[in-house]
């Protein structure tokens, strides 16, 4: 199952990179102090039978849909679970976590992290009380300098994103327009963790693929489906030869089917990454030629996975994971 581009951003938010200097000379492979009831025991410090989920958002009906997935892994193992609302506030987030691991609530830690770096702290109390945790980013994004003891990460690979979907494009160009078009090519608003090195992998992919397409104007990609396609059409206006185009986000790629729509004209070759249900449909119908999606189920699993692998040993070093992604065209 897909969830929809609001669970996406979140993750993608989430992976915000940012060093914590007092955690920077911990090291990756150091065994924090306080460990060692955890060692003896084989099992989580804290004792309890509780999974901590924050996702940031909980609001969210895609982060719903998530905290369900959570739900049921968890009850698989024994565990309930206590989903915390932070409503988009990282201070807000670290407090409510914070709290868990001290007070011995938690017995493992499911984080969606709004600002990684930030966190460094959290990660040195969760280790002191051997409390595992699976968090977004890299050790790098937490002032850590490579894997640690009873902390997984899980992150999302942006440039291998971008990679695909200017490959697709590409493809796409080749197959349907003799390899040579103009493109407008949308791209996630500055401040969004990643945004550049999707946009550069993109360029670099469709060079690679179709070097007779020109990129002929790059804008940000709207937060709504009206104002993309206002956006859109706008850069339609004064680049008619335009035939593709590169949706960094659902939004975007309804607002070029509609902008494209409203101009008269045909848009062949529309790549997006997104994944929600009215993306879906178009992919099906052929309106979009190829969405890259991040395969949210499949990271669900690998996460709640290598959660409590570290919840049966909290001495365990954690592993580091990338959301895995899955391109869908028509047909599929």
């Amino acid at each position: 199952m897909q969830y929809a581009r609001p669970l996406r951003r979140a993750v993608t938010a989430a992976v915000s990179v940012g060093a914590l200097t007092a955690l920077a000379a911990c090291g990756g492979t150091t065994d924090p102090a306080g460990s060692t009831d955890a060692k003896k025991s084989g099992e989580s410090g804290s004792g309890s039978r509780t999974i901590i989920f924050s996702p940031g958002y909980a609001s969210s009906p895609a982060l719903q849909e998530l905290a369900k997935g959570v739900k049921a892994e968890a009850q698989k193992q024994g565990y309930k679970v206590i989903v915390q609302e932070a409503n988009g506030s990282a201070q807000t987030q670290l407090n409510q976590l914070q709290s868990a691991v001290q007070t011995g609530q938690a017995a493992g830690v499911y984080a969606l992290m709004l600002d990684p770096k930030t966190a460094g702290p959290l990660v040195e109390s969760a280790q002191k009380k051997g409390v595992p945790m699976v968090i977004t980013g890299t050790p790098s994004d937490y002032g850590l300098s490579g894997m640690t003891q009873g902390i997984t990460f899980d992150r999302t690979d942006n440039a291998a994103i971008g990679k695909a979907l200017g490959t697709q494009l590409g493809t796409c160009i080749n197959e349907k327009l003799g390899g040579k078009t103009e493109v407008i090519h949308t791209v996630n608003v500055p401040g969004i963790s990643g945004a550049a090195a999707t946009e550069a992998a993109t360029k670099a992919a469709l060079t690679a693929t179709a070097p007779g397409a020109k990129i002929v104007a790059t804008i940000p990609a709207a937060p709504d489906t009206v104002k993309a396609q206002t956006d859109i059409g706008n850069s339609l206006q004064g680049h008619p030869n335009t035939q593709a185009v590169v949706g960094a986000v659902d939004e975007a790629a309804q607002g070029a089917i509609g902008a494209f729509a409203s101009a008269g004209k045909k848009l062949p070759c529309l790549v997006t990454a997104g994944g929600a249900p009215e993306t879906l449909a178009k992919v099906k119908t052929g309106k979009i030629y190829a969405l890259v999606a991040l395969d949210y189920q499949a990271d669900l699993n690998q996460a709640m996975d290598a959660l409590f692998k570290l919840v049966k040993d909290p001495a365990a070093n954690g592993e580091q994971l990338t959301v895995p992604q899955k391109i869908t065209k028509a047909g599929q």
